[in-house]
């Protein structure tokens, strides 16, 4: 479920950022349906992370806004975020909340017993190269091929701020959540 609430989110910051839509409600959207994500699976906090940067630094190619727009922008998605996680994660069940934090906290037994690598600088090397690997178990040889495809269609055409915009939740999450718990 939580990819459903994702990919609304992702479009509704598109449309904010790149189509010049009505931009204050359709980051509002965006960030209650990244809190819905986040509600059903906690993890994806580390790319709504990146959806923020990406409010923060992709200039649309419309040129509309500058820094202080764009920081204007970027808390009303966090506004929108904190309400609706609020109300669809915490409120529901506080008690439950506080608990499954607690167990899945980064100095919790649970999250100990999965760590994999030292916290060294080679431990993160061998971590990034593994999570490398996984994608190759992860992804088919079709959706590595127009990934690929997409990229370089990307870059032949100079869409800078769309590649940007693409990596920032993925590199957020992989630093805020696999760096961290390190499995």
């Amino acid at each position: 479920p939580y990819n459903f609430w994702w990919t609304l989110a992702i479009i509704f910051i598109w449309r904010a950022v790149f189509l010049s839509k009505p931009v204050r409600s359709n980051l509002l959207w965006a960030g209650a349906f990244s809190a819905l994500a986040a509600a059903t699976k906690d993890q994806i906090a580390g790319a709504v992370f990146g959806l923020g940067l990406a409010i923060l630094l992709v200039n649309p190619a419309s040129g509309q806004g500058g820094g202080m727009q764009r920081f204007k922008n970027a808390v009303s998605f966090g506004f929108a975020f904190v309400v609706t996680y609020i109300l669809a994660a915490i409120l529901p069940h506080p008690a439950r909340w506080v608990y499954h934090l607690n167990v899945w906290s980064l100095n919790s037994v649970r999250v100990a017993g999965f760590v994999e690598y030292p916290p060294t600088f080679m431990g993160q090397v061998s971590l990034l190269l593994d999570a490398i690997h996984d994608l190759n178990i992860l992804l088919t040889p079709i959706g590595l091929l127009l990934i690929i495809s997409g990229f370089v269609w990307l870059i032949r055409n100079k869409r800078w701020q769309w590649i940007l915009f693409t990596l920032l939740p993925v590199f957020s999450y992989y630093l805020i959540v696999i760096a961290n718990i390190r499995f």
